[in-house]
């Protein structure tokens, strides 16, 4: 039974609970577009979480429409510069690895909702949506795999 309740908490460990993302050590790197894919599928996610948390989806989906479209909207703005820029975009997202933890749990929520049946209210296409999410989740987690490259900070800090 312990075995059990140690591999079920592992996974939320990595997340770090509780401590703020901005406070953590940066141990990853990720590139520019996928920070920014990653950002429009959890807006995605908040949307897929308010139409399926309150009996008044309408409300719950205009509460919020503008910042996830704004969210969204910026977002594939900056992926889009990342992969088609005229000149090679190197830029990367330095993030804590618990920020990578989170974004996939969020991610998977979202998939399961829509694997569920909830649906967004904006039209959105479901099985488009949980193409993207698998997408993003696949590429977070080979972040995690790949990502022995530490950021430094000049001076050589975190």
């Amino acid at each position: 039974m312990r075995a059990l309740a140690r591999e079920t908490a592992a996974p939320f460990a990595k997340e770090q609970p509780g401590h703020d993302l901005l406070d953590l050590a940066i141990t990853h790197t990720v590139p520019l577009a996928l920070a920014a894919r990653t950002v429009a599928a959890l807006a995605i996610a908040a949307e897929l979480a308010a139409s399926a948390s309150t009996p008044d989806r309408r409300a719950a989906l205009d509460a919020v429409r503008e910042p996830q479209a704004l969210i969204v909207a910026w977002a594939l703005l900056i992926e889009r510069t990342a992969t088609t820029d005229a000149e090679p975009f190197d830029s990367a997202i330095a993030v804590p690895e618990a920020a990578l933890h989170r974004a996939l749990r969020e991610l998977d929520r979202a998939r399961t909702r829509l694997a569920h049946g909830i649906t967004p209210l904006d039209g959105g296409n479901p099985d488009h949506l949980s193409h993207a999410l698998a997408t993003d989740i696949t590429a977070l987690h080979a972040e995690l795999g790949l990502s022995v490259k530490r950021w430094v900070r000049p001076g050589g800090s975190h």
